[in-house]
């Protein structure tokens, strides 16, 4: 008996390890994604908004299902190793446009520098709003869970997105206004129905996907026998 369940201890382990590792995978693709399309725009409504809109809130709600599966522990250092590969994807980038470019790239330099110096800018200020928001997300999302003990799954992953979404929306247009990033763009301005159109869609997809959510830990505690 003792020798059963270790094996299944063992086994319970590697399989949470596996899907903390998806989960990882998941998170970090996404968030550098969103940092490279964040200059990428599309108009909705008459108004002009970042793709990243539309990828972004994908980074908290995968942080929510890491608190659930494997704790807050687990989350920090997700969190972590989306900064430092942040970080990373910009200094790579950046040695990647500073090299000397072949004669026959399809690319020019000129569009390189123009892209992803544009890009720098956003990366950074898009690092801090994230730290701060992400973290702010950890703490909302432990209280209403322990608040609803345990129970009421789309509460806490509401109140904890919707919070966390709006703090992120307005530090980092704060920043970038702050440090005129975006200087003689219309874009990125303190226009209240901007932000108030972007933080919108924001919870939208964040809602909509929390259905996904659903699916998600009723399969994997089906699996696990939780």
């Amino acid at each position: 008996m003792k020798l059963d369940s270790e094996i299944y201890r063992k086994q319970r382990c590697s399989e949470n390890e596996k899907t903390f590792n998806l989960l990882l995978g998941v998170f970090i693709g996404t968030l550098l994604i969103s940092n490279v399309i964040e200059s990428k725009f599309f108009r909705f409504n008459n108004i002009s908004l970042t793709c990243s809109v539309i990828t972004y809130p994908i980074t908290f709600l995968v942080i929510n299902i890491i608190i659930d599966r494997h704790g807050i522990g687990k989350a920090k250092k997700a969190i972590w190793a989306g900064v430092f590969s942040s970080i990373l994807a910009v200094l790579l980038i950046e040695l990647a446009v500073i090299m000397p470019i072949h004669k026959n790239s399809p690319i020019s330099q000129s569009n390189l520098i123009n892209t992803f110096k544009f890009n720098l800018s956003v990366t950074l200020s898009s690092i801090l709003s994230f730290i701060v928001s992400q973290f702010l997300n950890i703490i909302i999302f432990q209280k209403v869970k322990n608040l609803t003990k345990k129970k009421r799954l789309w509460i806490r992953y509401s109140i904890s997105i919707i919070m966390s979404h709006f703090v992120y929306t307005i530090l980092f247009k704060l920043i970038v206004w702050m440090c005129k990033i975006y200087d003689n763009s219309f874009y990125f301005n303190l226009n209240p129905m901007l932000i108030i159109y972007e933080y919108m869609i924001k919870c939208f997809f964040s809602i909509v996907s929390i259905c996904a959510i659903y699916v998600f830990i009723g399969f994997s505690k089906k699996n696990k026998n939780i």
